[in-house]
């Protein structure tokens, strides 16, 4: 199946964020996609899903747990979305994917 691992080896963790905040979770699906947690200065959680090339896809928290919690169970169906649609990101589109969940 698929493989998540850290984003630079871990090297953007701690870092400011696209969105202004500093970088909590930084995980990618190797050419296919990336999600991102930033902690806002508010304290609010963002969570960036990032599918190459296609779109991004925002999330808002209000508490770190719940939003790194969210990032497990989105990997996991990820992950089984393209190993059951290899094809998915050209012919299908992640579009349909992402309004589904």
């Amino acid at each position: 199946m698929c493989k998540w691992i850290s984003y630079k080896n871990g090297g953007t963790l701690g870092e400011q964020g696209l969105q202004g905040g500093v970088i909590v979770f930084d995980e990618e699906l190797a050419d296919h996609c990336r999600l991102t947690v930033e902690k806002m200065s508010d304290g609010s959680y963002i969570r960036i899903c990032d599918i190459y090339a296609v779109s991004f896809r925002f999330s808002f928290f209000t508490d770190e747990v719940k939003a790194l919690e969210s990032c497990e169970e989105l990997k996991k169906d990820m992950a089984e979305w393209i190993y059951l649609h290899p094809n998915g990101v050209g012919e299908i589109g992640w579009s349909v994917f992402f309004e589904e969940c």
